[in-house]
């Protein structure tokens, strides 16, 4: 019981975070994911079922404060505005940041932030996502099985040493799309933010540092699609 109202709390507060009004991701379809309004319908729709399967009142929609008017030049990818890098922070650690410092912390430490549950994420495992009719599933008789739905599985990053599987470590700094005041109270101690109006720009001078300090380190910069805390 508990964990379903944990879940249907968790996305009724999703849903209100993301939902700032009229975007252009109000078009899109459930299988793009946390970004399209129909998946976040869904996925509520097949929460409240459970409950009335299980004859239980849904619980209350926690309340947030609406959005602060932000202007036009810290519009993020996510209300339809231009690209940004924006991280929420200590100051301490932004002006280290401003002073040409980038700290990175090991995939591993955000796997359990007691203090800080709003960041905490399991790194180290990446979802993944197949459409049914491209998943061939058989049984233990050899008999071929259909998929009742697209196909959802997850990969860790691990090695093998000895017969056994250990983690293979590696060190990120995240950085939002978008800028949401709200998340200062969601973040502890969290008292400053930067954002960076020129992503390319950002890169482009930091890289040599990085190959300096770690020539031997392979750097990748890629988009992640959240996970959402909806389980």
């Amino acid at each position: 019981m508990q964990i379903l109202q944990s879940r249907l709390a968790q996305i009724d507060k999703n849903i209100l975070y993301l939902d700032n009004g009229r975007t252009p991701r109000d078009g899109l379809p459930a299988d793009h994911g946390w970004l399209s309004p129909c998946w976040w319908m869904r996925a509520r729709h097949w929460t409240i079922l459970e409950f009335e399967s299980r004859g239980l009142p849904p619980v209350a929609t926690p309340g947030i404060p609406c959005i602060p008017a932000l202007a036009e030049s810290f519009h993020g990818t996510v209300v339809g505005g231009r690209k940004l890098l924006v991280r929420i922070s200590r100051r301490t650690w932004l002006l280290d940041l401003l002073g040409g410092r980038l700290r990175f912390a090991p995939a591993a430490s955000y796997r359990d932030l007691p203090v800080d549950p709003a960041r905490s994420d399991e790194e180290l495992s990446k979802a993944y996502k197949r459409p049914g009719q491209a998943i061939q599933i058989t049984d233990t008789s050899g008999n071929a099985l259909g998929a009742i739905d697209d196909v959802e599985f997850a990969t860790r990053r691990s090695t093998e040493r000895n017969g056994a599987l250990h983690d293979i470590p590696y060190w990120f700094c995240s950085f939002s799309s978008d800028l949401d005041p709200r998340l200062f109270a969601e973040f502890s101690e969290t008292d400053a933010c930067i954002v960076i109006f020129d992503p390319m720009e950002f890169v482009r001078r930091a890289l040599p540092h990085l190959n300096r300090d770690a020539p031997r380190a392979r750097k990748e910069l890629f988009p992640i699609s959240i996970s959402i805390p909806i389980s």
